[in-house]
Formats: C-alpha cells, sequence, structure tokens
C-alpha cells in the first residue's frame, strides 16, 4: 500500500469564502494558479488567482446574471464544474418556486449563456462535464436522478440522451473514459457508490457504506465519508474513491479491481491535526489530489512514491501546468425565464 505524502499546503483560513460554507472547489483545467469556490449562501461562483495577494476572488459569477446578488435575485448554487479548456462554467442550483436550474456561463466573457430547468424535480447536487468532450455533460439531484445530456442540442428535451435512476439522493458524480464505454459514477448522500456504463444505460457495480468501512479497515461504517469517485490514472478503465473517517484522522485511496471489488492502495500521511477532508479535486495529468478541509487548509497530494516529502506554505505556482485540447462547439438552451 502507498503512503500519500503532503507535497504543499495553504492557509485559507483568512479569505472571504469562509465567511460562508464552502461547498465545493474546482482547479482550472488549463492555468496551475486558477481554482474556482462556490457557497450556497451567497449565491455564486468565485475564481481565485494564486498570483494574486489578495482576500477576494479576482471573479464571480452568480445565477442571476447580475453583479449584484441580492435576496431577491440569488439562487443558491449547490454544485458546478468547468469544461475542458475552461471555455464554460455550468452549475446546479437549490430548488425554488418549483423550479431548479443548470446555469450555463461563458468563462471568457463572463455572460450567462442560458438555463436549464426541467429535468430534475428537485435540487441539482452534482454536475460533471465528460473530461475531453465538453458537450457532454452529466447532472444529478436529491430527486435521485442523474441526467445525461448532448449540449449541441438546441433545446434542453432534445439535449436529453439518458436518465439512470440511483434509488437514493446523489451526492456527487464523476466521469470515467479510460473503459471500453464511458462509465459514470455516483455517491448518495448515504454514502453508498454506484458505477453504471453510459452506452448501455446497465448498472455496472454498486458498493454499500459498509463494504467501502471494510476497505479502509474501520469497523464502524457510520463513522465514513465517501469524498470523491476519479478515473484511475494509468487508463485501466477502473475507478478509485477517496474516503475518510468523520474524526478527521484516516483517509484513505481504494481502488476498483478487474473483479469489480473494491481494494486499499495509498493511506494519505497527514502531519497537521486531524481534519475532515470536506472537498477535493483530482488531478489526473500529475497523479494528485488537491485537498479543501475544515480548517481552510488546502492540501496538494501525491500518489507518486517517489514524491518529495511537505513543503509548506507553497502557493498554486508551483503545480505544473494542465493542458486541455480546446473547442469553440457549444449550445446551451437559453430563454428568459432564469432573469
Amino acid at each position: 500500500m502507498l503512503i500519500v505524502q503532503c507535497l504543499s499546503m495553504r492557509d485559507m483560513s483568512e479569505t472571504e469564502w469562509l465567511k460562508n460554507i464552502l461547498l465545493i472547489f474546482r482547479c482550472s483545467k488549463v492555468s496551475p494558479a486558477v481554482f474556482y469556490s462556490s457557497s450556497s449562501e451567497d449565491g455564486r461562483i468565485n475564481v481565485w488567482d494564486g498570483r494574486v495577494n489578495s482576500v477576494k476572488p479576482v471573479q464571480f459569477f452568480s445565477g442571476s446574471g447580475d453583479q449584484i446578488v441580492t435576496i431577491e435575485n440569488k439562487k443558491p448554487i449547490l454544485n458546478f464544474d468547468v469544461s475542458p479548456g475552461d471555455q464554460f462554467l455550468c452549475a446546479g442550483t437549490e430548488l425554488m418556486d418549483e423550479d431548479c436550474y443548470l446555469f450555463f456561463w461563458d468563462l471568457r466573457s463572463s455572460k450567462l449563456l442560458g438555463a436549464y430547468w426541467e429535468s430534475h424535480s428537485d435540487d441539482i447536487t452534482a454536475v460533471k462535464f465528460h473530461p475531453s468532450k465538453p458537450n457532454s455533460l452529466i447532472s444529478g439531484g436529491t430527486d435521485g436522478i442523474l441526467n445525461l445530456y448532448n449540449l449541441l442540442e438546441p433545446t434542453e428535451d432534445d439535449a436529453l440522451l439518458f436518465s439512470f435512476n440511483s434509488e437514493s439522493s446523489v451526492e456527487k458524480i464523476s466521469w470515467n473514459s479510460g473503459a471500453s464505454s464511458d462509465q459514470v459514477a455516483c455517491i448518495t448522500h448515504t454514502n453508498d457508490m454506484k458505477v453504471w456504463d453510459v452506452t448501455s444505460g446497465d448498472a455496472v457495480v454498486h458498493f454499500s457504506r459498509t463494504a467501502v468501512a471494510g476497505a479502509m479497515m474501520r469497523s464502524n461504517p457510520d463513522a465514513v465519508h465517501l469524498n470523491e469517485c476519479y478515473e484511475t490514472p494509468k487508463g485501466n478503465g477502473k475507478f478509485g474513491l477517496l474516503a475518510c473517517s468523520l474524526s478527521g484522522e484516516c483517509a484513505r485511496f481504494l481502488q476498483v479491481t478487474d473483479k469489480n471489488e473494491l481494494k486499499p492502495r495509498a493511506i494519505f500521511l497527514n502531519d497537521s491535526p486531524p481534519s475532515v477532508i470536506q472537498t477535493a479535486e483530482y488531478m489526473s495529468n500529475e497523479n494528485r489530489w488537491i485537498t479543501f478541509d475544515e480548517t481552510g487548509l488546502i492540501r496538494i497530494w501525491s500518489l507518486d512514491s517517489s514524491s518529495k516529502p511537505i513543503v509548506q506554505n507553497s502557493d498554486a505556482r508551483q503545480l505544473s501546468k494542465i493542458t486541455e485540447k480546446r473547442s469553440t462547439r457549444f449550445k446551451p438552451y437559453s430563454t428568459e425565464k432564469p432573469n
């Protein structure tokens, strides 16, 4: 089993986002210094640049389309994702006045392009672009449904390709493009992991919270939290899973085997006081994790056992540049309703 070292750590406890509860952050696909964060309480997605010494974001996006977010126009954002090439941003919102929205923005112009609001009947809690196909998007919600869209289609009804029923409430979703056909995984709010084949619509595997606790070698399943699923780095077509204990003392990387069994692969070595991981982002090109914990620390972890150990107070410029092929074709459905 690998021992995963913390390569870099940055204290963000004084930044503006901790005035609210951070729900999620995403790393830029093209710039190693840029990342995005959001809290449902302020109805915004904030853009941060590690090269700028500031506790305030350099840019933000809101579902109202306005630069000033008020109680009247705020649409609480629960999750978001950035497309390959950092061209587009998509966010899911809470259910408000019988509607919940998927908003689309152009990152280059900050323009609100449009929205979908007919495919989910409750809070949209998960949004994920395909890692190499910017026109393919999947969303999930507390209605238990995962929806797959082709964003090239002119209307929401035409864009909706498939719907999968998780039989629970969806918390997070992830793509796996390394298999023979694309797969999607979901983590539910009951801490189960489920995987489907996108082409056939068939269920591939299901791991309960008890099964995950067993793979982590923890005796109490109720004390285990599933953080993120992700595609394993060597293209073997299998998912990995990051899970931790609710005490913050134990974090494990687990991997799905060729026999669809869940096995431990790595232990996250943390020299700091225990803290629960709130959200995490996997950088597949670098084989590294970026985690954000409840104390306001961002950590960079390497899954390469040959990596150098801890470097304190590093900024985001230490990350290697990630490049993705850009695509200009994009046709999100747009009407006047969100305004």
